[in-house]
């Protein structure tokens, strides 16, 4: 079970670690709508006029990322799957690893979530540099 988005980019929010309303922080601006017919939809529309909004944002979570940002980078290049215990062993300073599970659950929602979101903004961007604009449609 996932909750996918679909429309000018696809992919899906990250289970555990992404919320659906992540699009929000790209832009005060974004237009969010939700439909009511399907109730469980969130429709997300970004322009020229919101692009810097989303720069603003990726550079926010590049700077928080630091150094995992290249080690999540080669971690996830040719995997689409993972555990956390492959995860934190391959990214995370040893102190993280022998911590125990709430340096893991830590790690999850701060350093994962913050790269869940990068990979998105970095759709958006790439998106409206590219079509002008950005619309999507997100499942919760």
């Amino acid at each position: 079970m996932g909750r996918y988005y679909r429309g000018d980019i696809e992919g899906k929010f990250w289970f555990g670690v992404q919320s659906s309303v992540a699009p929000k922080d790209f832009s005060p601006d974004t237009e969010e709508y939700a439909e009511e017919d399907f109730g469980v939809l969130t429709y997300w529309g970004f322009s020229k006029k919101t692009l810097p909004d989303v720069e603003r944002h990726l550079g926010t979570l590049t700077k928080r990322l630091g150094a995992y940002k290249e080690k999540l980078d080669e971690f996830f290049k040719d995997r689409d799957m993972y555990n956390d215990e492959e995860l934190v062993k391959a990214v995370a300073p040893e102190n993280f690893r022998t911590k125990g599970s709430s340096y893991v659950d830590q790690f999850r929602t701060t350093i994962l979530r913050d790269y869940a979101d990068h990979f998105l903004g970095t759709q958006i961007a790439d998106c409206i540099r590219k079509n002008g604009e950005c619309n999507f449609e997100g499942e919760h």
